[in-house]
């Protein structure tokens, strides 16, 4: 009995144990799973939420200055000038370079007239200058021209019951050179302001009959320089640069030496001669109020 008692107390203490130990088993298996679920928690990294990146700003736009003329122009109340305007593409600048052609103006000599036999009667003989202007760069020019007139004639008379009677006309011949330095002080559009120094060379001649007698020599010689003020305005405005007109009045100094000789008959000694100075200086528009048309304005057409 005994026996039976202490090994029913050694079998309870056994199962005891071994309840024991089962738990702690369960036990420890439930805090590594634990452990582990929650290193596993740990060790994944959270998920992060990105914002979308701003969108960069746009660019700034580049902005347009107006020019200091017109900005000038808007302080005064002026008219804008129109910005797709080049101010380099002017009429004029587009003539630089080409060689212009045509008519600069009319200038005259004091010759004495057919019947003179002194150098106090004499009349004028106009001579048209015509040449060329070529532009050297915007601002400076050079001006060559030529003014000529030539005459020539015959004359008869034939008298009731006499014999006829022949001979030339003494009509003069005038030959005039011209240059001139046209500077070019500022254009805009179709329009340039000029200032032009200018100097006339001339000479004319004549042979005046003198029935009975030596025949008469006549002549002039002519200088003239001074300096014109006007404009120069280009018909692009109707798509024709090229052409041009071109006037102004001016400040001009002019003498003419005019001289008449006649051979003396044998036995006179020594020829007769009769010599005129004329000078002046003044305004150049001519003596008459329409001269400012005929004699100050000139045409061009640049090649």
């Amino acid at each position: 009995m005994t026996v039976k008692l202490g090994s029913l107390a050694v079998c309870t203490a056994i199962v005891t144990v071994a309840g024991i130990a089962s738990a702690q088993v369960e036990a420890g298996a439930s805090t590594g799973a634990s452990a582990q679920a929650g290193g596993q928690a740990e060790a994944q990294p959270a998920e992060v939420t990105l914002a979308p990146a701003p969108e960069p700003a746009p660019a700034a736009q580049p902005v347009a200055l107006e020019p200091a003329q017109t900005q000038a122009q808007v302080g005064m109340g002026l008219p804008q000038q129109d910005p797709a305007e080049d101010p380099a593409e002017t009429d004029h600048e587009m003539m630089v370079g080409r060689v212009g052609v045509g008519y600069l103006g009319l200038r005259g000599l004091v010759m004495p007239t057919e019947t003179a036999t002194s150098a106090s009667t004499t009349a004028e003989v106009l001579a048209p200058v015509v040449g060329v202007r070529y532009w050297m760069n915007p601002l400076l020019g050079l001006d060559l021209g030529l003014g000529l007139t030539a005459q020539f004639g015959s004359q008869k008379d034939t008298p009731a019951g006499g014999t006829e009677q022949s001979d030339d006309s003494d009509l003069p011949t005038v030959l005039i050179a011209h240059a001139g330095v046209p500077l070019s002080l500022g254009s805009k559009g179709h329009f340039s302001f000029q200032i032009v120094p200018e100097l006339n060379v001339g000479y004319g001649w004549r042979t005046i009959k003198n029935p009975g007698a030596e025949d008469i020599e006549a002549s002039d010689f002519h200088l003239d320089f001074g300096a014109r003020a006007g404009a120069e305005v280009q018909f692009g405005f109707i798509g024709v640069p090229e052409l041009s007109l071109q006037g102004g009045i001016g400040l001009l100094f002019a003498t003419d030496q005019t001289s008449v000789s006649q051979a003396a008959a044998p036995p006179a000694q020594g020829d007769s001669t009769s010599k005129r100075s004329r000078t002046s200086i003044g305004t150049d528009a001519g003596s008459n109020p329409w001269n400012i048309f005929i004699s100050n304005i000139a045409a061009l057409y640049y090649f």
